[in-house]
């Protein structure tokens, strides 16, 4: 079973806290979060879906963020990583 997490236009400080809280109560199984309406991503929220990225696939299951809106792509890069590290190669999840 996938989960779904749509996430807010803005991840700044006080959304980061909410995914996070939303992340850490999401159940096991493969997850997708659909970024397509985010229009800034600060620091610590880069820092969370990092994190749950590798937390996700340590535990053998899909992590995707997809859609992605232009400007999550670039505030991605602007943080200094690389949107891929939030891309799952296998088909995305449903």
């Amino acid at each position: 079973m996938s989960n779904l997490v749509e996430l807010p236009a803005r991840l700044d400080h006080q959304a980061a806290r909410n995914l996070h809280a939303a992340l850490k109560g999401a159940p096991a199984g493969d997850i997708r979060l659909d970024a397509g309406k985010v229009t800034f991503v600060g620091g610590l929220a880069l820092q969370i879906l990092l994190a749950a990225a590798a937390r996700w696939r340590s535990a053998g299951h899909r992590f995707a963020c997809e859609p992605r809106s232009p400007a999550f792509a670039d505030d991605i890069i602007r943080l200094g990583a690389d949107p891929a590290e939030l891309h799952e190669d296998q088909e995305p999840c449903r």
